[in-house]
């Protein structure tokens, strides 16, 4: 059964890949999926994404209705740390790509 994020990353993969028909592929035939475009689709209106630090910082606005669980499962999956703090009485998701 599949996941919002799958449903998700395959949304992603049709709506953001210059062919609607074939997703972009490289040589290896994995996607590439751009997770800001990512994040964006899963985030919506309940929250901000910024890039920053070569990674990003989400802020939460709508703590309700945030997709929680998509997001960090889709921060986690592409190699990202991922902390959370309080920025001007919001809460904000901060990730960067994870070290070696």
């Amino acid at each position: 059964m599949p996941t919002t994020l799958d449903t998700s990353l395959n949304t992603f993969s049709s709506q953001y890949s210059g062919n609607n028909d074939k997703p972009a592929r490289v040589s290896s035939e994995k996607l590439i999926p751009d997770i800001r475009k990512c994040l964006e689709l899963q985030v919506g209106k309940t929250g901000e994404i910024n890039t920053e630090y070569g990674g990003f910082e989400i802020t939460v606005n709508e703590p309700s209705y945030f997709p929680w669980y998509d997001v960090f499962a889709t921060l986690l999956k592409f190699g990202y740390e991922v902390w959370v703090t309080v920025k001007k009485e919001k809460m904000v998701i901060v990730a960067q790509l994870a070290g070696d």
